[in-house]
């Protein structure tokens, strides 16, 4: 079955354990955009058999944050023999590129069994015509091998216009846009909190994501490529600067398709972790009518468990983010 949807995910243990809860119906539907961080978990075992524990034989994108090669660049070669080579040797995986990492790679023959994706995020997408259409002139790799990923990253109502524009040029510029194994456009919009946010109430944000989603459809048309639609969903594609002393807040995020949700509570030194605090705040979620029910996926399953005091266990806010991401996958898995 054609992959209708590139969810980007860190690849941490709450977004590991979203994709491992999803149905088969919705996994066949989706290819996922694994971030891998250099972390001990991800270094202890074999990078096929990491994966694996967690997804299984399925396809994925995968990439490698900068952090597991050297920032001047001289160790990628030997970065990419001894990890991309022996993941893409072992499973189903893609591997993902950014566009300033592609002078570095000496062996395409090597990295392409499953095909190769070139990311180009918001500061990348002015270099089409000086990089990325010279690339394939060369003939070091061919169109029809490689996934396109359009990368907007953070977008608001206001970035819409312009992003519009940029999304056109940057297909305009693009050669032969209709024979690339894919377009992926990908974009982020869920909010941050603020401190004017009060504690047990149900903030509605609008999803920007399904208005660039609207005009990719109309783009792909315009310049017949094959279209995926790739989001964020509720996660912070933004690191957060942890200061010593620092307590989070609890909270709960959730999707629809026209909206992102946010339910903030307090902080886990002020008791936001509390099971009493987490049932009323999952109780407001599921009286609502922005609540999907209990059997619309194994997140909701969980949330309506908590709610109606059915599971007496709070979670953790790892716990919390896989919830929060099965449910995104799966609702935006079953409306594309």
């Amino acid at each position: 079955m054609p992959t209708s949807y590139v969810p980007i995910l860190k690849c941490k243990k709450g977004e590991q354990n979203a994709l491992s809860q999803l149905t088969p119906g919705v996994k066949v539907n989706i290819k996922p955009l694994l971030e891998i961080p250099f972390t001990d978990a991800s270094t202890k075992y074999p990078m096929n058999e990491f994966i694996q524990s967690f997804w299984s034989t399925n396809p994925f994108f995968f990439y490698f944050l900068p952090e597991w090669y050297d920032e001047s660049m001289e160790c990628f070669a030997e970065f990419i023999s001894l990890n991309v080579e022996s993941l893409i040797a072992n499973t189903a995986g893609t591997p993902v590129f950014d566009l300033s990492s592609l002078d570095y790679i000496e062996d395409w023959n090597s990295i392409k069994k499953n095909g190769i994706a070139i990311r180009l995020r918001n500061n990348e997408l002015g270099e089409v015509t000086t990089i990325l259409n010279p690339l394939f002139s060369s003939g070091k790799i061919a169109r029809k091998e490689t996934d396109l990923i359009l990368d907007l990253q953070n977008i608001s109502a206001n970035d819409l216009f312009t992003t519009r524009s940029v999304l056109k040029t940057v297909l305009s510029e693009l050669t032969n846009a209709n024979e690339y194994h894919s377009i992926i456009i990908a974009s982020a919009s869920f909010p941050k909190p603020t401190p004017a946010m009060e504690t047990d109430k149900i903030y509605c944000f609008e999803r920007i994501e399904k208005q660039i989603h609207e005009f990719a459809i109309e783009l792909a048309k315009d310049y017949n490529f094959n279209y995926i639609y790739s989001d964020y969903g509720t996660s912070d594609n933004e690191d957060v600067t942890f200061v010593l002393g620092m307590s989070p807040n609890f909270k709960i995020k959730y999707s629809t398709w026209e909206k992102y949700l946010y339910i903030k509570s307090y902080s886990l030194k002020k008791g936001g972790l509390d099971i009493q605090n987490v049932q009323r705040l999952t109780k407001l979620l599921v009286d609502s009518s922005y609540f999907f029910g209990a059997e619309y996926s194994w997140g909701d399953n969980s949330i309506d468990q908590i709610a109606k005091k059915q599971s007496l266990s709070p979670g953790n806010l790892t716990t919390w983010v896989s919830y929060s991401m099965n449910h995104h996958i799966t609702l935006i898995s079953k409306n594309l």
